[in-house]
């Protein structure tokens, strides 16, 4: 298990990929860089794998402090063991593998010289959404690409949802004009190509933020039951960025869905989950696409978009309707349009 672990963090910060962000190694790098963080002999030696991933000292000294945590804690060791076990992966070469998942987590992707297979999501897979580390090995585990967002201008408040989302509305049904090719590897190839440009990057975030540096990522509770989720199919391929210091941070994601229907109960799901599940306040925001929500909680709110087959999840540490959701939301989508419509 720890060299399981140790090799997810180092091919994430060895770049073998442009970026990574599968629920999985959110997950497990949030446990690790969280529990490690409190000493600062655990805070060097992250530091360290991430300055230089294929030096051994670094390696050993990460492996025998993630070691020490692991045999002093079991809850730990159970914790990490299920986040490997949540979201298995299936090895393609030259092309992007898409399995289908049943909806019970949320799925993050990652993009770069990968193909990826699609999160296989169960009910108590939601134990986080998504810290930017996993690690894409060579054609093999989640496609996706991963930057992420600081600060800036907001946006005035107003409401998308799918009935509204009509030709004259606010938030007009766009499909995109840049036609994707007909099978649907060549689309999921075509969309990985192009996902990198439509990610926001590191120059658009404040100075002082780094990549999976947003300490205060919202985890969900470990214990998950939620009846009210949708029960259905979520699949899809896409990527993420994040960048934070500290408490502040953002995440965004992009998916692209098989078809309208997969994307639109996508929305449905992440209503629900919000609404019902993490008990999230509705808040009315700027639409965007063909329907748009947004939810504030105590310290973080997020706003989700479809946008014909596409799905844009924004979520940062600031608040709803004014604040760095909102900005990066718009900014995000803007982003996304420039590449996609």
């Amino acid at each position: 298990m720890v060299e399981t672990v140790l090799q997810l963090i180092m091919q994430m910060a060895g770049g073998s990929a442009a970026a990574a962000g599968t629920e999985m190694g959110q997950t497990i790098f949030a446990m690790v860089r969280d529990r490690l963080a409190r000493t600062d002999r655990g805070a060097t030696a992250l530091r360290a794998i991430e300055d230089r991933p294929d030096d051994p000292a670094a390696v050993d000294e990460l492996r025998t402090l993630l070691r020490a945590e692991v045999d002093a804690d079991p809850d730990f060791a159970k914790r990490i063991t299920a986040a490997l076990a949540a979201e298995p992966a299936r090895t393609t070469t030259g092309s992007i593998t898409i399995e289908s998942s049943t909806v019970r987590g949320r799925n993050v992707f990652s993009l770069g010289p990968v193909t990826v297979s699609n999160t296989r999501n169960v009910r108590l897979s939601l134990l986080a959404v998504a810290l930017v580390f996993v690690a894409l090995v060579a054609l093999a585990i989640y496609g996706g690409a991963d930057l992420i967002v600081g600060g800036g201008p907001v946006h005035s408040p107003t409401s998308t949802t799918r009935a509204q989302a009509a030709p004259g509305s606010d938030s007009p049904r766009r499909e995109p004009t840049k036609t994707l090719p007909d099978t649907a590897e060549e689309q999921n190839a075509a969309f990985s190509s192009r996902l990198p440009k439509a990610l926001l990057v590191r120059s658009d975030v404040p100075e002082n933020w780094v990549k999976g540096g947003w300490a205060g990522f919202p985890l969900p509770p470990e214990d998950w039951p939620c009846d009210a989720l949708p029960i259905g199919q979520r699949g899809g391929t896409g990527g993420s960025a994040m960048f934070g210091s500290g408490p502040e941070g953002m995440i965004v994601m992009i998916t692209l869905h098989k078809d309208l229907a997969e994307a639109e109960f996508t929305l449905d799901w992440h209503r629900a989950n919000e609404e019902k599940c993490l008990n999230g306040r509705f808040v009315a925001v700027t639409p965007m696409g063909d329907e748009t929500v947004g939810y504030q909680y105590a310290e973080h709110s997020v706003i989700h978009i479809r946008d014909g087959r596409y799905s844009i999840e924004v979520k940062t540490s600031g608040d709803l309707p004014h604040g760095l959701t909102a900005h990066y939301a718009s900014k995000q989508y803007e982003r996304f349009a420039e590449v996609f419509h």
